[in-house]
């Protein structure tokens, strides 16, 4: 009888916003466990959720985040390189995580109430 050790490897992405995806959630949308979504230099609105595995890199000088990002149940997700920039009243979180494991790097949050709000988290 032979065994043999199988080995699956699955091939990591770049996906590009906005020249892929007009917007980083749309890119969120698709990225698998691996994927790095680039995002260029700009302002970008409306909000993130986070998901398994995915890296959100900002390139160039830092685009600006005027949304809220949301990390409920993910694990190793990473973002790194972002200004994230609230400024209304309703501005309560910048990074809103529940229940996860996210590498935040090198990211300024500044007009939110908090800048990260953090329960059940692994900051890396």
């Amino acid at each position: 009888m032979v065994m043999l050790d199988v080995i699956i490897v699955a091939e990591a992405n770049i996906i590009n916003v906005p020249q892929e995806h007009k917007s980083i959630q749309a890119a969120l949308k698709v990225a698998k466990v691996g994927d790095t979504i680039l995002v260029a230099p700009g302002i970008y609105r409306g909000e993130l959720s986070l998901k398994d595995g995915a890296i959100l890199q900002g390139i160039g000088e830092k685009p600006t985040l005027k949304l809220a990002v949301k990390a409920i149940n993910v694990k190793g997700a990473v973002i790194t390189n972002f200004a994230m920039k609230g400024g209304t009243n309703n501005d309560h979180f910048g990074i809103f995580c529940r229940n996860a494991k996210v590498t935040i790097k090198d990211v300024t949050i500044w007009g939110f109430h908090h800048g990260i709000s953090a329960r059940s988290l692994k900051l890396l």
